[in-house]
């Protein structure tokens, strides 16, 4: 169903107010705010398409994670062979890409919730925020998020899902398919990826 611009406005608005900047704002508050995001839009799913879900979260993945420093350690040691225009063109398509899988994953809601478990300082100034996902059949997941300061802003720098660090997943993919293909054709795969999500909706 495509939704009205009432909808989208009124998800829009509710954004603005949750993430007005806020002083010393702590690590745990950055993860909140992008869960009650998430959720805002996930109960949208029935009113909002990819195209306006994607819009949403754009700002908000964005606000909350430090997406040059991603694209950057998705790549190691392969980033400073990358020239100029290579870099700002690897830093664009990672992002869309994680604002995509954000956009893909979380489209709809079934009485999932989001529930903070503790904050604990590791070391080099990281701070690690530990959740847990409740899934519609009760089934629980625990997410946990490492953010490192950013100037005024902590920002997230990598998401482990049970155990498993989506960081080190997508550093050994991308660097496969740097070394063997190259750089264009690991944009293309990215590419190739973004579009699957669009049109899987």
């Amino acid at each position: 169903m495509v939704p009205s611009w009432k909808v989208v406005t009124g998800v829009f608005l509710a954004w603005l107010v949750l993430w007005t900047p806020a002083e010393s704002s702590q690590p745990s508050q950055v993860v909140e705010r992008l869960h009650v995001s998430l959720l805002s839009v996930m109960k949208q799913g029935n009113q909002l398409d990819y195209k306006h879900r994607y819009q949403l979260l754009e700002p908000i993945v964005t606000k909350s994670h430090d997406l040059p420093f991603l694209a950057k350690a998705t790549v190691g040691k392969y980033w400073k062979t990358f020239d100029d225009e290579q870099k700002t063109l690897f830093v664009d398509i990672f992002s869309r890409l994680s604002i995509a899988t954000y956009t893909d994953r979380f489209d709809s809601y079934g009485g999932e919730r989001f529930s903070f478990l503790a904050q604990r300082e590791l070391p080099r100034g990281k701070m690690l925020v530990e959740t847990i996902l409740t899934k519609s059949n009760g089934e629980k997941v625990q997410f946990n998020y490492l953010l490192r300061q950013d100037k005024n802003d902590w920002r997230i720098i990598n998401i482990i899902v049970d155990g498993v660090s989506d960081l080190a997943i997508r550093r050994a993919e991308y660097t496969s398919i740097f070394k063997s293909d190259g750089f264009f054709p690991l944009i293309a795969k990215m590419e190739d990826q973004i579009g699957r999500y669009s049109n899987s909706h």
